[in-house]
C-alpha cells in the first residue's frame, strides 16, 4: 500500500478519482464533497463542497487534455455518474491555494435501454480526442445471465465550445466486447491501454489491462493474491504509473499486483 487517505467529512463511500501533477481529486457517491489530496507529500489539502445528488454515483473520473483557459493549472475533469445518464465536465480552479470545481459542460446520455448499455461510464482517451463508453449489455452488474457482456464504445469527444451535448451511438467509431466481469469500477486510458478495476471484495476484485485496438485483455491482475481484499474504486495515473484507490481510501500502484 502506498498510503491510506485521511478521513472525509462525508460518510458516502469513495468512488472515482483522478490525479494530475500529483494532486488527487477523490469523489464520493452522491457527490457531496471532493477530497483534494497531495500525493507526493501524503497529505490532504482540503475538501470541495458540492451539492449532493442521490443518483450521481461518480463511478469514474478522468482528466482530459483541454483546458478551459490557457492559464488554468488543470485540464477539464470528466466525471461519470453511471445511473445519472450524464458525464459532468468540470473546470478546476485554484485561488490563493484554495481548490474549486465549476461545472462547465454536461454530456448527456440516451437512456440505457435505448443504447443497450447499462451502468455506463466514460473513459477519456490519452490524446483527448475521443471517449470510450463502457457498460453492461444487460441491466445487471452482478450476473452474466441473459448473455450479459461488457461493451466498450468509442465516440468523438465533444469540444467545450459545443456546449451541452447528448452523445449518440450513431457516432460510434469502434466497439469491442469482453466477457462479463462483476462490478465495473474506475478506469484510465494510459499509453494506449485501458486499465480498469472490477469487483467488490477478494472473491471478485481484479484489474484488467485492455488493448482497445484489438479488443483483447492483455493482462489480468488479482489484487487479493497480493493482500488487497477491498473494493477497488478510482483508477488514475500518479508518477507516470497507474494507481487505484479502494472504497476505504487505500492507495496502491497497479504494478504491486503483477
Amino acid at each position: 500500500m502506498y498510503w491510506q487517505q485521511p478521513a472525509s467529512s462525508t460518510t458516502q463511500p469513495r468512488q472515482g478519482a483522478a490525479a494530475y501533477e500529483g494532486i488527487l481529486f477523490q469523489f464520493h457517491n452522491a457527490h457531496p464533497v471532493v477530497d483534494v489530496i497531495d500525493l507526493p507529500n501524503k497529505r490532504k489539502l482540503q475538501e470541495i463542497a458540492l451539492t449532493a445528488v442521490s443518483n450521481h454515483h461518480c463511478n469514474n473520473a478522468n482528466f482530459g487534455t483541454t483546458r478551459y483557459a490557457a492559464s488554468d493549472p488543470f485540464p477539464l475533469l470528466y466525471v461519470s455518474q453511471e445511473q445519472g445518464q450524464a458525464i459532468l465536465v468540470y473546470r478546476v480552479t485554484v485561488d490563493s491555494g484554495i481548490y474549486g470545481l465549476t461545472l462547465v459542460q454536461t454530456l448527456a446520455l440516451p437512456t440505457s435501454a435505448s443504447m443497450r448499455l447499462y451502468y455506463p461510464n466514460c473513459i477519456i482517451d490519452g490524446q483527448g480526442d475521443y471517449l470510450w463508453l463502457s457498460g453492461y449489455s444487460v441491466y445487471s452488474w452482478q450476473s452474466a445471465d441473459n448473455g450479459n457482456i461488457l461493451r466498450y464504445i468509442k465516440l468523438p469527444l465533444p469540444s467545450l465550445s459545443q456546449g451541452n451535448v447528448t452523445l449518440s451511438l450513431a457516432n460510434t467509431l469502434q466497439e469491442f466486447h469482453l466477457p462479463f466481469t462483476y462490478a465495473t469500477q474506475g478506469a484510465i486510458y494510459h499509453q494506449g491501454k485501458i486499465y480498469q478495476a472490477y469487483g467488490i471484495n477478494n472473491n471478485t476484485n481484479l484489474i484488467r489491462i485492455i488493448n482497445p485496438l484489438t479488443g483483447e485483455v492483455e493482462q489480468e491482475l488479482h489484487p487479493c493474491l497480493r493482500g488487497m481484499d477491498e473494493e477497488p474504486e478510482g483508477c488514475f495515473i500518479y508518477d507516470g504509473k497507474p494507481m487505484i484507490t479502494t472504497i476505504t481510501g487505500k492507495l496502491y500502484f497497479v504494478s504491486e499486483f503483477e
